[in-house]
């Protein structure tokens, strides 16, 4: 995968991510086994974030993979997309959280919960290209912001034979997400 690999945490990615919500439960927050790699577009990470929830002896440990893709290229508005579920729906109806969802696509709608304050711009970057991704990739969570943007399942660890298909999804993602240089010609949000 051309990637180099660091048992620990040298570059402050913890301190860099502290924004997104996987970066706020819990505590003793710990990432490790950190592949990575550099383009002249994009820093790409992939490695294992560990936290823990509970008191005294119900300790829970919560581990993950996690990707990160940091580049100039992204230029996103914060936003948040998780499997959606009953609580979801439930905030949503009572107006407590508001979920963006797509006439053009109710497999999208119904399967995830995306939130963000720029709905209009939300609105334009996930056109039918990134919906189409979606609907088919199942069972993710994405959060972004200007030029994050981080990709996981909650409380999963990708098996290493797996960690391929993994960073070529991201790249993926990455590639419907970025700021094409042929979007400055058009009337839009950005």
């Amino acid at each position: 995968m051309k990637m180099k690999f660091s048992e620990e945490d040298e570059f402050g990615l913890r301190r860099l991510l502290k924004g997104f919500q996987l970066f706020r439960r819990g505590r003793r927050r710990k990432i490790e086994n950190i592949m990575h790699h550099s383009t002249f577009d994009r820093k790409t990470f992939v490695f294992d974030y560990t936290y823990v929830t509970g008191k005294n002896n119900s300790n829970k440990y919560h581990r993950q993979s996690v990707m990160f893709l940091n580049s100039k290229n992204l230029g996103l508005p914060q936003f948040s997309m998780k499997p959606e579920n009953l609580w979801h729906q439930l905030t949503d109806w009572l107006r407590i959280t508001s979920d963006i969802d797509f006439e053009s696509h109710p497999d999208f709608s119904e399967k995830y919960f995306l939130t963000s304050e720029n709905e209009q711009l939300i609105r334009y970057l996930f056109d039918k290209d990134v919906l189409d991704f979606f609907t088919v990739q199942k069972n993710w969570y994405v959060e972004g912001v200007n030029y994050y943007l981080i990709i996981y399942s909650l409380n999963e660890r990708l098996h290493p034979k797996i960690i391929e298909s993994f960073v070529n999804m991201g790249n993926k993602l990455y590639e419907l997400l970025r700021v094409h240089p042929e979007w400055m010609k058009l009337d839009h949000p950005l």
